[in-house]
């Protein structure tokens, strides 16, 4: 594991509950979220940054984001997936362990039962 960390200068934006829903990582513990064309952090490397979500009717919020790479899908793998980063949520000073994934899933809503494909899964 990297004792790195890799500090986000702007936020990650994500537009929409599909999208959303595409990056959402709930299967992992405490979730988590995959973030395409983000080639840089290794495998272990620990990220910080903010997530701002814009909903489908254009409200904005945005939470504040620090995790573990988990995954990696390269450029060029197999099916033609998206390349990018899994992040796995870890702890943020002064929050409760579950803020980033209880967050994102009251922004999914009941798209989070939909059972379309994602980055990942």
């Amino acid at each position: 594991m990297s004792g790195n960390t890799l500090k986000l200068e702007e936020p990650i934006v994500i537009k929409g509950k599909n999208k959303l829903y595409a990056s959402y990582m709930g299967y992992l513990a405490q979730g988590g979220i995959f973030l395409p064309n983000l080639l840089a952090p290794a495998m272990g490397e620990n990220v910080e940054g903010q997530i701002r979500f814009v909903d489908d009717d254009g409200r904005e919020e945005e939470i504040q984001m620090r995790g573990r790479v988990v995954w990696k899908t390269p450029v060029g793998a197999q099916g033609g997936r998206t390349p990018g980063v899994g992040i796995q949520f870890l702890r943020v000073e002064g929050q409760n362990r579950n803020v980033a994934k209880n967050t994102m899933e009251r922004w999914l809503g009941d798209t989070l039962q939909s059972g379309e494909s994602s980055y990942t899964m």
